[in-house]
């Protein structure tokens, strides 16, 4: 073989080899590059959803929709950041039901959570709201209309407000039964005053007003749940769990 054709034998080989090199390399930065960013995408997620509890937790604590709010727009960039991390898995050939299946238990999430707002707010997110507020203007008006003629009357409308606090404060079953059973003892006693037919039923009227919003309030509470595990409560802590197994998951994955 001439020098000439050696030559040009080797040129090629060496062009040949430089282009693969390159390939190779183009493909290496492109993996790393798809590693980068499942990494920085799962950290993102991880990051999203305990702002999604915190802002849980601080709307069940405060009563106030502003963490309503961030709370929602935290879900809007969790969604963001999981196509992404899904967009990233398919560019490495990485089944991607686990995505899908994060989306849809934080829709089941946001939806629980969104259900207890709206009921919270059915119930008051402060005294003078919702039927908290039916109840304080309710018992007012008791008070009001009994005003200081009878001690004992208004002896007994204070157990009534002591029970109805300690509902609140400890969200116990035991203290609507106390209630609604010192009501009935309330109406004997004022069946018992010296007050005028008309005053009596009046009075009468207005504790049954009184027990019927007390009893309202207490189904919506006992519907969005008296304690962790029970009502939308519940539900929300439920899917938190999921929420956590499913993360867990996909971490795992990216690894």
């Amino acid at each position: 073989m001439l020098i000439k054709h050696k030559l040009i034998a080797n040129t090629t080989v060496l062009i040949l080899a430089m282009v693969l090199m390159l390939l190779l390399l183009n493909y290496s930065s492109s993996s790393l590059q798809h590693d980068i960013n499942v990494a920085e995408n799962i950290g993102n997620v991880k990051s999203l959803v305990l702002d999604l509890r915190r802002n849980e937790k601080d709307f069940l604590a405060r009563k106030d929709l502003k963490y309503s709010t961030q709370f929602n727009d935290n879900m809007q960039s969790l969604m963001q950041q999981i196509t992404m991390l899904e967009n990233d898995f398919d560019a490495i050939g990485i089944n991607t039901n686990d995505t899908g299946a994060m989306k849809s238990i934080l829709n089941e999430y946001m939806k629980h959570f969104n259900s207890l707002v709206k009921l919270q707010q059915k119930i008051g997110l402060n005294p003078k709201e919702g039927l908290y507020g039916n109840l304080r203007s309710a018992v007012h008006d008791v008070e009001e209309l009994i005003g200081s003629d009878d001690y004992q009357l208004l002896s007994q409308m204070l157990q009534l407000r002591r029970n109805e606090k300690d509902f609140m404060l400890r969200l116990d079953e035991k203290y609507i039964a106390r209630l609604t059973g010192n009501v009935d003892i309330l109406l004997t006693t004022l069946a018992n005053t010296s007050f005028d037919d008309n005053k009596k039923e009046q009075i009468s009227s207005l504790i049954g007003s009184y027990k019927n919003a007390f009893l309202e309030l207490t189904d919506a509470q006992k519907e969005l749940g008296l304690d962790s595990k029970s009502g939308l409560l519940g539900q929300v802590r439920a899917t938190v769990h999921k929420v956590d197994s499913n993360l867990a998951s996909l971490v795992s994955l990216s690894k």
